[in-house]
C-alpha cells in the first residue's frame, strides 16, 4: 500500500506542485518535486498534511514544528538523463521569506554541485553565514542511466536541509491560517538554456495552537537555603513570556531583606516544555536574643570564677570556652557548650572537681650554739601552698641568738626545715663601789654541754675507784683464807 501512496505522490508531482514535464528530448521521462517532513522520516509534497498524502495543506504550527525537514529530489524513470539543473529560493513571488535555513543544503543522494545564493540572483561556490543563505543551484555531474523501457521509482538525486519558520514575522504580518506559498525557483533538465519556473500550486498554513507549558516555580529562600515561604506557581503556553518580578512574586517577608546582589537572571521569560525554577534569596533580619549565661562550679556549686555573658542574634551561633583552675579537674558540662542564640536565656555551667591534697611537714628545731635541741623539735603539718608560721620561745639561762630558715612561709614539694638558735648566759660578781652596795652576784653557766661533760668525767672516775676498791677487797679475802689454811 504504501509503496501505491508512493507512486501515486509521484505522479501528481507535475500536475499539483513543481509541475516538471517529462523530457522527451533526452530520451527519458522524469519528474522533480520540494517534499517536507516534521520528523525527517515521512516525508510529503509540500502542500500535503504531514504523515498524510491524502489531505492538505501543510499546516507548520509554530508551537510544535519548531524544525521543519525538507528535500528537493529527482527520479529518472527510464531512460538517461545528462543534464539537469535547479534552482531554490527561500522567498515567495514578492520576496517575502517565512522560514530561515537551519543547516546548509547538502547532497545526499547522487551527483550533483551545489552554488549559495544570498540575494537570488548571485552564486558562489563559498558558504555564506546561515542566516545570510537564500537559496542554492543544484547542477547534475553524473548522468543518471535507465533502461529505455525501465520504470524507476526510486530518487536518483536528493537534496536535504532544514527550516525553521519565522515566528515573529509570521505572526507580525497576521499570516496564521493563510494559503502561503513560501518558496520560488526554477529548473532546465534539457540542457537547452531554457529555464522554467517551478509553478507551486499549493503552499503552507501557519499555525499557533497553544501548548500548555510547564509550570515555573517561584521560591523563598534564606542564604543557607531554607526554605522561608511557600512557592508560588505561574502557568502559560509555551512560548508565552512570564514575569516574576511583580509584586505578586516579589514578595517583602517580614523578617526578611532580599538580597539584591542574588536576584535571579531568570524573573522573566517564556514559559517552555520544560520545568523552571525562579529563586529569591534572603537574609534573615538580626533580632538581639536572649544571654548565654556560662558559669564556673566546683562540684558543691561554688563559683571558681565571674560568670561570662554571651550576647548576639537569634540564630547566630554561640560557643563556650573550657577554663582551668589550679587544684581542680574538669568534672562536666551541663548545658549545650555551643549552640544558636534563641528569644530564651539559656546558662551552660561547667562543673570541677577538687584535686586531692598534698600536704608537706616544716621541721621547727630550738638548739643552743652547739647544736644541742633544748627541746624536742615542733612538726608541723599543712597542705602544699597554705601558710604556716613558727614561734620563737625563752628559755631559761640562755638568750635567743638567731634564726635560720624561713619563719612564715608556705607548705612546699620539699621538707622545710626552721632553727631557732640560741647562747648560754654567763654569772659574774660586780661591787658598786658608788654607793658601797655589796657586790651583786652574776650566776656564770658554763656553756651548755660542759655539765654533761663534767658528769661524763665523774661517772667514769667513779667507775674506776669502786673496781679498785672491789679489786683491793677480794685481795684481803684470798691473804686471809690462805693465812686459815697455813
Amino acid at each position: 500500500m504504501k509503496k501505491i501512496l508512493h507512486c501515486i505522490g509521484f505522479l501528481v508531482i507535475g500536475a499539483l506542485m513543481l509541475y516538471s514535464s517529462s523530457a522527451f528530448a533526452q530520451g527519458n521521462v522524469s519528474s522533480s518535486g520540494m517534499k517536507t517532513s516534521d520528523d525527517g522520516t515521512d516525508y510529503v509534497l509540500v502542500g500535503k498534511a504531514f504523515h498524510d498524502i491524502f489531505s492538505e495543506p501543510t499546516e507548520i504550527d509554530l508551537n510544535t514544528n519548531k524544525l521543519v525537514y525538507f528535500q528537493q529530489e529527482l527520479t529518472v524513470n527510464n531512460g538517461t538523463m545528462t543534464k539537469y539543473l535547479a534552482k531554490f529560493t527561500n522567498q515567495d513571488s514578492t520576496g517575502d521569506s517565512w522560514f530561515q535555513f537551519a543547516s546548509y543544503p547538502t547532497v545526499t543522494k547522487g551527483n550533483a554541485k551545489l552554488t549559495y545564493t544570498t540575494d537570488g540572483i548571485n552564486y558562489s561556490d563559498i558558504l555564506p553565514a546561515l542566516n545570510d543563505l537564500v537559496g542554492y543551484k543544484m547542477e547534475l555531474t553524473q548522468a543518471i542511466v535507465h533502461p529505455d523501457d525501465g520504470n524507476n521509482q526510486e530518487p536518483d538525486l536528493l537534496i536535504s536541509f532544514t527550516m525553521t519558520p519565522k515566528r515573529d514575522y509570521i505572526l507580525e504580518n497576521n499570516a496564521l491560517n493563510k494559503d502561503i506559498v513560501p518558496f520560488s525557483g526554477g529548473y532546465d533538465s534539457g540542457g537547452y538554456g531554457t529555464y522554467i519556473d517551478w509553478r507551486f500550486g499549493r503552499g503552507v498554513h501557519f499555525t499557533n495552537i497553544p501548548i500548555i507549558g510547564e509550570d515555573v516555580q517561584v521560591v523563598y529562600e534564606e542564604e543557607d537555603g531554607a526554605v522561608i515561604h511557600d512557592p508560588q506557581l505561574l502557568k502559560g503556553n509555551i512560548g508565552d513570556t512570564y514575569d516574576a518580578t511583580t509584586d505578586q512574586y516579589k514578595l517583602v517577608i517580614p523578617g526578611y531583606t532580599l538580597n539584591q546582589n542574588k536576584l535571579p537572571a531568570n524573573a522573566t521569560g517564556f514559559f517552555t516544555a520544560e520545568k523552571q525554577s525562579v529563586k529569591y534569596v534572603y537574609s534573615k533580619d538580626p533580632v538581639a536574643a536572649a544571654d548565654v549565661t556560662v558559669k564556673y562550679q566546683d562540684t558543691n556549686g561554688k563559683e571558681l570564677a565571674d560568670a561570662v555573658i554571651k550576647t548576639g542574634n537569634i540564630g547566630d551561633l554561640y560557643s563556650t570556652e573550657q577554663k582551668e583552675f589550679d587544684g581542680y579537674t574538669f568534672k562536666e558540662a551541663q548545658g549545650n557548650t555551643t549552640g544558636i542564640f534563641m528569644d530564651e536565656a539559656q546558662t551552660v555551667i561547667y562543673i570541677y572537681e577538687k584535686r586531692p591534697s598534698k600536704v608537706s611537714n616544716v621541721i621547727v628545731k630550738y638548739q643552743d650554739t652547739d647544736g644541742n635541741n633544748l627541746i624536742d623539735d615542733v612538726v608541723k603539718t599543712g597542705v602544699i601552698g597554705d601558710s604556716y608560721t613558727t614561734e620563737q620561745k625563752v628559755f631559761d639561762g640562755y638568750t635567743f641568738k638567731e634564726i635560720r630558715g624561713i619563719a612564715k612561709g608556705s607548705f612546699t614539694d620539699n621538707l622545710q626545715v626552721v632553727t631557732y638558735i640560741y647562747e648560754r648566759k654567763i654569772e659574774t660578781m660586780t661591787n658598786d663601789q658608788s654607793n658601797d652596795k655589796p657586790a651583786q652576784k652574776t650566776t656564770l653557766f658554763p656553756p651548755l654541754g660542759e655539765n654533761n661533760r663534767y658528769s661524763k668525767v665523774l661517772i667514769i672516775l667513779g667507775s674506776v675507784l669502786t673496781i679498785g676498791v672491789l679489786v683491793f677487797w677480794m685481795g684481803l679475802v684470798k691473804v686471809k683464807n690462805r693465812n686459815n689454811h697455813g
